[in-house]
């Protein structure tokens, strides 16, 4: 049976670091610092074209060309996109911007447990979407951001006792980080 994926406002996520990131956003916009546009899992990038080669194929009473496929193309999805406001910028948050653009934030949240080894193909596929589209793709791990900028309230409580996290207790709220 397939695992069910975590939801939160009605919208499906792929990781519960994936939730704590967008609340972690929904208060940088309640504050000002973040525009009210982001977007989930923005388009793809492409980062290598589909390859084929024309090859020679002989049929009963001639020959054709045809292309062999050789590789599907190799496309990346990001997480978020969202776009900070100046006064975001002035604050000197952890999120670097890309080649064009400076408030332009790209996104890929990531477990502090990373069971599979996609780091090593994250920092591939962010080199390449860097070098060929321009975007910095920020790796983000929600545990590490909230200890150098704010923990959201939302993540910051156990679901069911409404206690503190241990891991968020020492994390400063979005007021004592705009102080």
């Amino acid at each position: 049976m397939k695992k069910q994926k975590p939801t939160y406002k009605g919208v499906e996520y792929d990781s519960q670091e994936e939730i704590e990131f967008f609340m972690w956003i929904e208060e940088g916009i309640k504050a000002g610092l973040i525009m009210p546009k982001v977007i989930y899992q923005p388009e793809a990038y492409e980062l290598s074209p589909k390859q084929t080669k024309t090859v020679l194929k002989q049929l009963k009473t001639k020959v054709k060309e045809v292309e062999k496929h050789l590789f599907h193309p190799h496309k990346y999805t990001a997480d978020f996109e969202f776009t900070f406001r100046v006064k975001g910028l002035n604050l000197n948050l952890p999120l670097e911007g890309g080649k064009w653009s400076d408030t332009k934030i790209v996104v890929d949240v990531k477990g502090s447990f990373n069971q599979h080894g996609g780091d090593r193909v994250f920092s591939i596929n962010q080199k390449l979407v860097y070098d060929t589209h321009g975007d910095y793709v920020n790796k983000v791990v929600p545990e590490k951001l909230f200890q150098l900028t704010w923990c959201p309230q939302g993540a910051r409580l156990t679901s069911k006792t409404r206690q503190i996290k241990k891991k968020y207790a020492k994390c400063k709220t979005i007021e004592e980080f705009l102080k």
